[in-house]
């Protein structure tokens, strides 16, 4: 009498082997290293690289490591922007950027030693949440207006400004803000960097792409990283990029040529006063817009000040843990601050008509909690 044999199903095969592939990942990244420093976890991947959590093994500090791919390696300009992204953003020391620390190359492979930040980027932030109200906006922006005017003040222009590249964090019980990743950043006191942007190439991501940029004439300047954070500010409000839809070329010419809806028909709460401060941010031409990061903070603080103590706090219950992905999939998810620096050597369009009947001042709406907080 034969005994019949259960073959396990499909479904469970597969769930073990993936549970088998991802012990070992975990255990290759237990003991994987780079040079001195330990990874611990890969934290996010993108078109230049990956993102790693590691650790000193001389200071026990903990650091974020951002490593070049292979391929792009082998890509003398690629090898050329990854060492001046390094360079430039090294010369930054600022609360509301993350510190670049220094580069190297260990085996063949290329890094960027950098500060390790705790929190959720804003694009996340925003997805998960819903449209943030004007008071939570107002603070986002002043801490990103201050960054870049320090980076402005130094002769670097962001050119990649956008949600996901702001890290909302804390750090010694205080609600803080992080411009990241100058990868595509331009140093205008370097005489060389001009031949690292052709004429006609297009620099940034479309969605929060400054209409100078988009016609890819390499006209851009701090004013442009002004138009980009308008439109940040556009998505933090509204829950959507200015132009969400469309092919890229599509995308490139409503920059340029077409006006986006106005804010209120998305998020009917938005006050005048920060729609006046949005349009202006968000005029085609550059010399429409305000001119320096300083002349917005002016009138962003004065925007604060008058609205001191009036608005909820949505941020205030806020964790990672609770409201992010996994950390293989959440770019900065487990980033530490450590503010301590490495000693290692650095080897002609109208105006929209929303903006035209916006007034200078007007009520202010107090939005419903909403599905995450942040920062108590």
């Amino acid at each position: 009498m034969s005994a019949a044999v259960a073959e396990r199903p499909i479904s469970d095969r597969n769930r073990q082997e993936n549970m088998s592939m991802e012990v070992r990942e975990q255990r290759k990244r237990r003991t994987m290293r780079l040079g001195k420093y330990k990874i611990l976890d890969r934290v996010a991947s993108g078109g230049m690289g990956t993102i790693y959590h590691g650790i000193d093994g001389e200071s026990g500090r903990e650091y974020a490591l951002k490593v070049l791919t292979a391929e792009l390696a082998e890509n003398p300009t690629t090898l050329e922007r990854f060492a001046r992204e390094a360079d430039a953003a090294s010369r930054l020391r600022h609360p509301n950027i993350v510190s670049v620390y220094k580069r190297g190359k260990k085996d063949g492979t290329h890094y960027i030693v950098m500060e390790y930040v705790d929190g959720i980027d804003l694009h996340r932030f925003v997805n998960g949440a819903g449209p943030m109200q004007t008071d939570e906006v107002i603070e986002v922006l002043i801490q990103a207006a201050r960054a870049l005017a320090h980076a402005h003040a130094n002769d670097i222009v962001h050119r990649d400004i956008k949600p996901s590249n702001f890290i909302l964090t804390r750090h010694n019980g205080h609600r803080v803000v992080k411009l990241t990743d100058f990868g595509l950043a331009v140093d205008r006191s370097d005489p060389n960097e001009s031949h690292l942007t052709k004429p006609g190439t297009t620099i940034g991501t479309v969605d929060y792409m400054a209409p100078e940029q988009a016609k890819g004439r390499n006209l851009t300047d701090s004013r442009s990283d002004i138009y980009a954070l308008g439109c940040t500010a556009y998505f933090m409000l509204t829950g959507q990029a200015p132009f969400p839809e469309g092919s890229i070329p599509e995308k490139l010419y409503k920059h340029v040529h077409v006006q986006p809806v106005d804010p209120r028909e998305l998020n009917p709460s938005i006050p005048d006063d920060m729609i006046t401060v949005l349009g202006r941010m968000m005029e085609k031409l550059p010399e429409n817009r305000y001119q320096s990061m300083e002349e917005l903070l002016a009138d962003l603080e004065q925007m604060q000040k008058a609205r001191q103590g009036q608005g909820l706090d949505i941020f205030a219950m806020l964790t990672a843990k609770e409201t992010v992905a996994p950390a293989r999939s959440l770019p900065f998810q487990h980033l530490h601050t450590a503010i301590e620096e490495d000693d290692s050597d650095l080897a002609p369009i109208p105006p929209p008509i929303w903006l035209i009947l916006a007034g200078a001042v007007a009520f202010v709406a107090v939005i419903g909690l909403v599905l995450m907080v942040w920062w108590q």
